[in-house]
């Protein structure tokens, strides 16, 4: 089992419909410019990063079960983090859009482009741990994803 392609590729249909979800979103709510995201890094979030919006894309704990004689069903946790460096008035506004477009984009295709056979958002909050710089938020999103292998 390839894990490395299968975390690219979520990443790569990220990458590529995120940045659609999004100006569909601005597109209707146009009081207040997105901005996209700098980088869509595999890695935890970290602060020391200069950019004002970035994506990092974490995969954390993989599950097996037997599915047939044949073939085992993977299951991931991808953790999704959106960080935010601002202090503008507007950055709660901002981050709740950010969030209508991930929603867009992750349930546009449960397959994720063929990447997986199945995928779901099971959470999201406002990521605490970054919360100790003033000037920085971030969105956490946790997403399984199941492929079947064999």
């Amino acid at each position: 089992m390839d894990f490395e392609k299968v975390v690219d590729d979520v990443k790569t249909y990220i990458e590529t419909q995120f940045p659609i979800a999004l100006a569909a979103v601005e597109a209707v709510k146009s009081d207040i410019v997105l901005g996209k995201p700098s980088l869509y890094v595999l890695d935890y979030p970290d602060n020391d990063r200069q950019q004002a919006i970035i994506f990092f894309i974490y995969p954390d704990e993989w599950e097996f079960r037997q599915a047939s004689n044949v073939s085992h069903e993977m299951t991931n946790s991808i953790h999704l983090f959106i960080t935010f460096k601002s202090t503008a008035p507007t950055r709660v506004t901002k981050i709740l859009r950010y969030m209508e477009a991930l929603y867009s984009a992750l349930t546009l295709d449960d397959t994720m482009g063929n990447a997986v056979e199945e995928s779901e958002i099971v959470s999201v909050s406002s990521y605490k741990a970054i919360e100790a710089s003033a000037d920085t938020q971030a969105l956490e999103v946790v997403l399984h994803v199941s492929k079947f292998v064999h």
